[in-house]
């Protein structure tokens, strides 16, 4: 989709399939550029990846396991049975958006990778979405938040609510003329939406694009991962509040949601490159963001996916929170779980839920970001399986708080507890008993042997 720089905090963190991946990518730009190139070096030990990059690993991975990946399949129901006392996920069927066929798919086991959790709700799982209380886990960063500097302002209810954390594009931009497209000016382009930005620039609170406005990360050939600066002010890519409809939304209402997310950021670089307001040393450093005609030709340069920060969660077994990634009483160490099958090592950290109120007009309501706050924590086995169904595992969309979500959400930590139900599904199924049944040492000691931790 474009995300190109990867978040992580420590290499320690860093195994299993996601190393295999990032060796992977290195290996790509020695063999194709030299050992000691420059592109070599910029992709900092395979973490850092231009898309088209990440994409030929990736399904040269998929190609040499003999995976079969079908594309264009949109989730269209779920078939559950009863099984004694429990109900047990037997089939699933999917619409070709291409040519409306469909498509059945019967499996001893499942796995639900998607963002939004789409076949454990489909399944009849239960799940959250939103904001809990602060009181319901006794969460300190819960419900209604407004932080600035590590302090919390007036307004911080930490009320529940069903807010989400903001989406935006993860977009891949060069400032390279030379394989570089200036992007144009949008359809339903409106101007207004753009002048709080303006007005900040006005104020003198910015001066510069990069890390003021917004995140730019470089990867190799002179290109950037750009993301959304979601501290520094209150307008940058992300749009907390347009995205709370997403999760449950159907296909129509996710491609409209997707196509309002679309034509803001397009909008957003059109107005900083164009707009006879914007002083001329803030307009001169927008104007050199490019897409590449290298990256994603088939979507006119651009990311065909948005940026999902979080979904649904799961309630499973196990409920992730807050507290599981901070010390443990009498050690220096994060709390200990005999049935953990991935290692995180992230700091809590949410892009915001809501706009900014009245009284802060530059703090995004739910922002917090505090990389230093956490040990590295382990990730219990339970989090990935439903509390009330057999035969899935679901673990992207994992069971956990909002405020705990907010230090799973990483490509690292997902890769890890995707590997581990990738190794748990095949116990299940060659000693024939329930994923909520499998032998959790067994698979921890297979995921030692394949390098994870």
């Amino acid at each position: 989709g474009g995300l190109a720089y990867i978040d992580f905090r420590t290499f320690e963190s860093v195994h299993g399939f996601f190393r295999e991946y990032m060796q992977s990518v290195e290996q790509y730009y020695m063999n194709r550029y030299g050992a000691n190139s420059k592109q070599a070096a910029d992709s900092y030990h395979g973490l850092q990846a231009e898309p088209h990059v990440a994409r030929y690993v990736f399904d040269s991975l998929l190609h040499s396991a003999g995976v079969e990946v079908l594309t264009n399949c949109r989730l269209y129901k779920a078939f559950v049975v009863s099984s004694g006392k429990r109900r047990v996920l037997k089939k699933a069927e999917f619409v070709n958006t291409k040519n409306d066929r469909t498509l059945t798919i019967e499996s001893r086991v499942f796995i639900d990778a998607t963002y939004e959790g789409d076949l454990m709700a489909a399944a009849g799982c239960d799940f959250r979405i939103g904001r809990e209380s602060r009181s319901q886990y006794g969460e300190l960063f819960a419900g209604k938040v407004f932080v600035k500097d590590g302090k919390f302002l007036l307004g911080s209810t930490g009320e529940a609510d069903r807010a989400i954390q903001g989406y935006n594009f993860r977009i891949c931009m060069t400032d390279s003329a030379e394989i570089g497209f200036p992007i144009s000016k949008p359809e339903d382009y409106d101007r207004n939406t753009y002048l709080p930005l303006l007005q900040a620039i006005q104020r003198g609170q910015i001066t510069a694009v990069s890390d003021q406005i917004l995140k730019l990360r470089p990867i190799p050939n002179r290109k950037y991962d750009v993301n959304d600066k979601h501290l520094a002010n209150s307008i940058s890519l992300a749009r907390p509040g347009w995205s709370w409809d997403w999760p449950e939304g159907d296909a129509v209402q996710r491609a409209a949601i997707f196509k309002r997310h679309l034509n803001y950021t397009l909008g957003f670089f059109y107005f900083l490159q164009n707009d006879s307001a914007i002083p001329a040393t803030i307009q001169a450093e927008a104007k050199k963001l490019m897409l590449p005609k290298d990256e994603f030709r088939e979507n006119n340069y651009f990311s065909p996916s948005l940026y999902v920060r979080e979904g649904r969660r799961l309630k499973g077994l196990v409920t992730f929170t807050e507290q599981d990634c901070q010390q443990a009483p009498e050690t220096v160490r994060g709390y200990l779980r005999k049935d953990a099958v991935a290692v995180g090592d992230y700091g809590l950290n949410s892009h915001g839920c809501d706009e900014p109120n009245t009284y802060h007009p530059g703090v995004r309501d739910g922002a917090f970001s505090f990389a230093s706050s956490n040990l590295p924590y382990q990730v219990p086995y339970g989090v990935m399986v439903p509390e009330k169904l057999d035969g899935l595992l679901v673990p992207v969309a994992i069971s956990s708080s909002h405020v705990g979500y907010s230090a799973l959400r990483y490509e690292v930590i997902w890769t890890s507890l995707g590997q581990a139900a990738g190794i748990a599904a095949v116990q299940a199924i060659k000693k024939n008993r329930p994923l909520r049944a499998v032998d959790v040492g067994q698979v921890q000691q297979q995921l030692h042997a394949a390098g994870a931790i």
